[in-house]
């Protein structure tokens, strides 16, 4: 087994090849929440509200140095590596596909054994879902059309801000509809054949200028599997742009 690890800098380790050993990845269960309410005088509690919490993941790793003197070289290559402030993303060898955000979680210590330091690091992923390493991005001239995600995750521009909807061509009173979901965004203007409109999380732009106030405020969600998207008022030439990631439970 192996690991991988990205910084958000652009640094990328391949902890097999600098000699860290992963023994085992362990990924906990989502952190599921309830808020609850209680009535004076009523037996129990109302669930209010249930959502995901943060996920915890454990690495089990060690590395061997070549000798006593390089042992100390080499746990300070460990701690350089995993204790810094910043995220980064990191990437077990059994799901090379996909990827978690995390941050190191505390403190931790290598056991020496002669030349070998074993240690075992705690993480947090702040999302409680992996996402793909890739952006998928897919191109649409029709007026109706099939979009799979290819997750096992609703995919939420909300939550999932390297997601958008990008529309090109002439159209008069745009919308684009989700009929899986029953989404449907909806733009009260016009658009030319070179005008570009955006949706992203919660903006609509047009050139880069904010359209929001002529849209019905609503957005795209995309559920897991195949989604059949329709297009309304739009002249033909016209191209739609999907492009996200995909996220994983």
């Amino acid at each position: 087994m192996n690991t991988l690890i990205q910084t958000l800098d652009g640094r990328h380790y391949d902890l097999g090849k600098i000699g860290i050993v992963t023994r085992d990845f362990i990924v906990a269960s989502p952190d599921i929440q309830t808020q609850y309410e209680t009535i004076p005088g009523r037996a129990g509690v109302i669930p209010i509200e249930t959502t995901y919490g943060a996920r915890n993941i454990t690495g089990v790793f060690y590395v061997k140095a070549d000798n006593f003197d390089d042992y100390t070289k080499r746990r300070d290559e460990v701690f350089a590596i995993f204790s810094g402030l910043q995220p980064f993303y990191i990437t077990e060898e059994r799901t090379q596909g996909k990827r978690w955000l995390v941050r190191t979680d505390g403190s931790f210590d290598l056991s020496q054994e002669r030349h070998y330091g074993f240690f075992d690091v705690s993480f947090i992923a702040p999302s409680p879902f992996a996402e793909s390493i890739n952006v998928v991005k897919r191109r649409f001239s029709a007026t109706s059309f099939r979009f799979r995600n290819e997750g096992n995750v609703v995919i939420d521009p909300r939550e999932h801000v390297d997601s958008y909807i990008e529309f090109k061509g002439a159209s008069n009173g745009l919308q684009i509809r989700n009929l899986t979901t029953g989404d449907i965004w909806q733009y009260t203007g016009a658009t030319s054949a070179n005008d570009i409109v955006r949706i992203t999380g919660n903006r609509s732009e047009r050139n880069g200028v904010s359209i929001f106030g002529a849209t019905n405020k609503r957005l795209i969600t995309f559920a897991p599997g195949n989604n059949e998207i329709q297009i309304v008022g739009a002249s033909a030439g016209f191209e739609v742009t999907v492009s996200t990631r995909y996220y994983f439970l």
